[in-house]
């Protein structure tokens, strides 16, 4: 019921559309785990099978993650919520 509804994008896995729309998400698996799991607390949750098979799934990026450009501008990343 919300005004503007939001746009809702649903993709299969491995499709072209899903492997854009992961081009364009943050590189925040190329952070070091502690930074990672303070922003997502569910990481916590997973084996590290799990999570070696979660990573795996990750296009690799050149581009710096949001932690390392902040970081490159020597300013502190911010606090996770």
């Amino acid at each position: 019921m919300r005004f503007p509804a939001p746009r809702i994008l649903a993709f299969k896995e491995g499709s072209s559309q899903a492997r854009y729309f992961v081009s364009r998400l943050l590189p925040a698996h190329k952070d070091p785990p502690y930074e990672q799991e303070a922003r997502f607390p569910q990481l916590r949750t997973l084996t590290t099978e799990q999570r070696t098979k979660l990573k795996s799934n990750f296009i690799h990026f050149d581009d710096p993650s949001f932690c390392e450009w902040m970081r490159s501008l020597k300013i502190l990343p911010p606090e996770p919520s």
